[in-house]
């Protein structure tokens, strides 16, 4: 029994540990669409039109850089890779920035069985001139009266006029933290 418990309880910590999330932020192939692999564009018409983009190869890594953001609201990409992820989660985006102006990290939130629900709200961060590493923490919440969301979508951007670089992009979901047992 004992043996049993010990188990138990290393299956529990291992389920608490967060999870990578395969979002292809190395930029290292095209697909047919000469989009990275991994990424589309979002055609919402606050992003329209599309902005310029090519991949650029730094010393340690590749970036994609965005020029000519001319979208009413800049532009968005999304990524094609849809982790679990419920109420009280946080996902952790982690990427090599630079440019002027601002960009943003944000997430789109589907059901268990993956039908969209909504947008959440996204992270604004200020772009400097020289490359440096953001860690965003993206909280996962049920925006919905009756729809819990079960699946995630990363998704970036940047606003109108930037100029946008990224890099070395990462991700985690991080599991809320358990409920505390009520007290006997």
């Amino acid at each position: 029994m004992k043996h049993l418990t010990v188990a138990a309880a290393l299956l529990a910590a291992l389920s608490l540990t967060a999870g990578e999330i395969a979002l292809k932020g190395d930029f290292a192939a095209l697909q047919k669409d000469k989009y990275p692999v991994g990424w589309y564009n979002n055609t919402w018409g606050g992003y329209l039109p599309a902005p310029k983009f090519e991949i650029v190869k730094e010393k340690e890594f590749n970036a994609v850089h965005f020029t000519e953001i001319n979208g009413k609201s800049g532009f968005g990409w999304s990524s094609k890779a849809r982790p679990a992820a419920k109420a009280g989660d946080i996902v952790r985006v982690t990427a090599k920035v630079k440019g002027t102006g601002k960009a943003w990290f944000g997430l789109q939130s589907f059901t268990d069985k993956g039908r969209w629900i909504m947008v959440l709200p996204m992270t604004y961060f200020d772009l400097t001139p020289e490359w440096k590493e953001v860690k965003i923490d993206l909280p996962v919440k049920d925006l919905h009266k009756t729809l819990k969301t079960g699946i995630v979508m990363v998704t970036f951007g940047a606003v109108s006029k930037a100029d946008f670089y990224i890099g070395d992009l990462k991700g985690e979901v991080i599991p809320a933290a358990p409920a505390p047992a009520p007290a006997k």
